[in-house]
């Protein structure tokens, strides 16, 4: 009764299954194989049964796999787990595979085919590629803009170009980086600023493009325009500011 129950959960697993004895003449021999193994290898195992491994896998005889069932068989090895790719002219693709000892001198192996799961997995891994490679990109041209740009939320710095730091005298962004954006505004416009900034993010009428008095490092002022963009990501809001100084345009009107 117990042989019936275990050889019922065999025959209804989805997972593939091989089984192993290990002759005294070290011949690994197919002794079964479950109904998902003739399903997802796509070959009729019972024609299979009592040949070697290498007899019956011929890809690998070219392995070290034969030889790491062997000892686990012998019990000189416990359960190990890998992933195998295997082509051979009947089938081909790559398998996630459990090889354990089920007695002596045999062995149980389980696998499951995951060509679809290795694809997807170099597919994100192109696409991260990809994308690391247009953040690159991006930031270059960020960062070779002639314009001055800041990226802040709520009106704190959290990212700026190099443009911007020859503008209002930093050598290192970190020196602007997480301090207020009103750090660079002149007193006598901050207040007016930090109205527009609580009403953008109020989601208010505020203007987003205007002029006003900025701040450099050393303490000097100057004229500057600056066109604000606001955009969204993981559920924040943040804004860009293009900012421009307009000193000789104002020396000129």
């Amino acid at each position: 009764e117990s042989e019936d129950k275990f050889r019922c959960i065999v025959e209804s697993s989805p997972i593939a299954k091989y089984f192993y004895h290990l002759e005294n003449d070290n011949k690994l021999i197919l002794t079964g194989a479950n109904p998902s193994a003739d399903r997802i290898i796509g070959i009729r195992h019972k024609n299979l049964i009592g040949k070697t491994i290498e007899e019956a896998f011929p890809a690998l005889a070219e392995t070290d796999t034969p030889e790491m069932y062997r000892k686990i068989a012998k019990g000189e090895l416990n359960t190990q787990h890998f992933e195998i790719p295997y082509s051979d002219g009947r089938f081909k693709g790559v398998y996630d595979v459990t090889a354990f000892n089920t007695g002596l001198n045999s062995i149980a192996v389980d696998f499951m085919e995951i060509s679809d799961r290795k694809k997807m997995e170099r597919a994100l891994i192109e696409a991260k590629e990809k994308a690391e490679e247009n953040e690159e990109q991006l930031r270059a041209i960020f960062n070779s803009s002639k314009d001055a740009i800041v990226i802040s939320k709520k009106g704190t710095v959290v990212l700026v170009n190099k443009s911007y730091l020859e503008m209002f005298g930093y050598s290192q962004p970190e020196e602007i980086i997480g301090k207020s954006i009103l750090t660079n505004i002149s007193p006598n416009e901050a207040s007016k600023i930090k109205d527009f900034i609580t009403r953008r993010y109020s989601g208010l009428d505020a203007p987003y493009y205007y002029e006003s008095a900025g701040l450099r490092k050393n303490g000097t002022e100057f004229p500057f325009e600056v066109n604000v963009g606001m955009y969204e990501l993981n559920g924040e809001r943040f804004s860009v500011g293009i900012v421009r100084d307009i000193t000789e345009r104002k020396r000129s009107e």
